[in-house]
């Protein structure tokens, strides 16, 4: 008789270890602050349950609650640990969250879907446009009633752009009736701390899943039938010009992998409006920290001119701005008081300018089609922000009904009545600010990114989000 092999016990989990890793060049250089590497505390993380989603955040575990509920393929990670590469757990709920977040990313109706079961959900519910906030709680409600049926959306969970850990944020469904276009949509997300430097918003695919939860909603009574139809139509409206600037983005996206040379322009006018916009800014060159945040005036103690422009000159081309021992442009000019580079500017949007006539008249129109302006409402599923037509700097002089795209911010119209030319002065005409024009035209090259590169270059590298700078 053969003998009896005895189960082998599992080996006891041990326990996570802080994650020390070491920080990229661009991380370094925004902090300026010598530490080369950054330790990490990790928790344990598991899916809910083995057939759990990719998408379905996970929550941390302790080792008695998986050997007591025999999961297995735990993972030690950090909080801020997110990827969207993993197979499973590509979202950790922090151990501090207080609630569950058990729900795929998305933009979802309270009462219905994945929020069917009413999940226990704590969340404030603000209306910036009637100045309105509510407390959500649908363990006890406010009024120890849980909230009715349908009466909020939830956005997320999505990963905080300045802090990285999941969250989710509320809106009231009466609120959205307010919504009279998408910068009236956008800001019904936005929070009063603004710790999101810009507000956190759905995706067109999100918005045009809410419309259907609307129509498939069970009605208790017929104004409420009504009344949820009617905003259901509403938002397809005000959301349908976000569909057309998707599928425009798609269009450039399917001509560059069509022509290399469009591909090769593209990243050149990418790039040339990226640096053109950092140096508005007051970035200082090269290897200098990236202005995120507002910073001193270039060449002072806290910020020291790059050693790439000293004593260089800078040439604008099609194929770029060009830095050397020769031109006709000092690099390293500062005009004050502003603190910029005003000779690195002019030649990178004049590079763009010429770039850009280089191309054939359709893909010049495709551009324009696609470079429009960057707004503050970035999409949770970071692919970007949504952008508008419209100039929002009243100073400008660009009627709020007029069709502008960011060469005509930049460049001026054809006729050259309106929009501000950025190459002219560090102030540009009248009263225009280049600190506005910057913050849109990060978010429109942010935006735009992917139509010409498989994963963000290292130029568009950057510790954080743009906030809105006024020097």
């Amino acid at each position: 008789m053969p003998p009896v092999r005895r189960a082998r016990s599992p080996r006891p989990l041990k326990a996570c270890s802080p994650r020390r890793v070491r920080l990229p060049k661009y991380k370094r250089l925004a902090r300026d602050d010598g530490v080369v590497t950054e330790t990490q505390p990790t928790h344990r993380y598991a899916p809910a349950h083995p057939d759990d989603s990719a998408e379905l955040p996970c929550h941390t575990w302790t080792e008695e609650e998986l050997a007591a509920h025999e999961v297995k393929g735990s993972r030690c990670y950090a909080p801020t640990q997110h990827s969207a590469r993993r197979q499973t757990c590509r979202y950790l709920i922090p151990p501090d969250a207080g609630q569950p977040m058990s729900f795929p990313p998305g933009l979802h109706l309270y009462g219905h879907g994945h929020l069917r079961g009413r999940p226990p959900l704590r969340c404030t519910a603000t209306d910036m446009i009637m100045f309105d906030m509510h407390d959500v709680d649908t363990t006890i409600g406010g009024n120890g009633e849980r909230p009715a049926l349908y009466s909020f959306v939830v956005l997320g969970p999505f990963v905080h752009p300045v802090t990285h850990r999941l969250a989710i944020k509320c809106v009231q469904t009466e609120a959205l009736v307010h919504a009279n276009n998408i910068n009236d949509l956008g800001m019904l997300f936005a929070t009063p701390d603004q710790s999101e430097r810009g507000v956190m918003v759905p995706t067109p695919s999100m918005l045009s899943g809410l419309v259907d939860r609307l129509h498939d909603a069970t009605w208790e009574t017929t104004s409420e039938e009504r009344g949820l139809l009617q905003l259901a139509h509403k938002l397809h409206q005000i959301a349908t010009p976000l569909y057309r600037k998707y599928s425009v983005q798609l269009e450039l996206q399917e001509a560059c992998e069509e022509s290399e040379a469009l591909r090769a322009t593209l990243r050149v006018i990418l790039r040339g409006f990226y640096e053109a916009a950092l140096y508005y800014r007051r970035w200082a060159g090269p290897g200098r920290k990236v202005p995120v945040l507002l910073l001193d005036g270039v060449g002072t103690g806290r910020n020291p001119l790059s050693a790439a422009l000293r004593g260089k000159y800078v040439t604008p081309s099609a194929r770029g701005a060009r830095v050397g021992a020769t031109g006709n442009e000092p690099a390293d000019f500062v005009a004050e008081p502003e603190g910029t580079l005003t000779s690195m500017s002019q030649a990178h949007t004049r590079s763009v300018e010429m770039a850009f006539r280089t191309l054939p008249i359709k893909h010049m129109a495709l551009l324009r089609d696609a470079f429009e302006l960057g707004t503050p409402f970035r999409m949770i599923d970071g692919s970007g922000f949504w952008l508008s037509t419209t100039d929002p700097n009243v100073y400008n002089g660009n009627p709020s009904h007029m069709r502008i795209d960011l060469f005509d911010m930049c460049f001026g119209t054809p006729n050259g009545q309106f929009g501000f030319r950025a190459g002219s002065s560090v102030n540009g005409t009248a009263t225009y600010c280049v600190q506005i024009a910057a913050i849109q035209i990060v978010r429109t090259v942010q935006t735009l990114l992917p139509c010409a590169y498989r994963t963000r270059p290292a130029w568009a590298l950057a510790d954080g989000e743009f906030d809105n700078v006024h020097t």
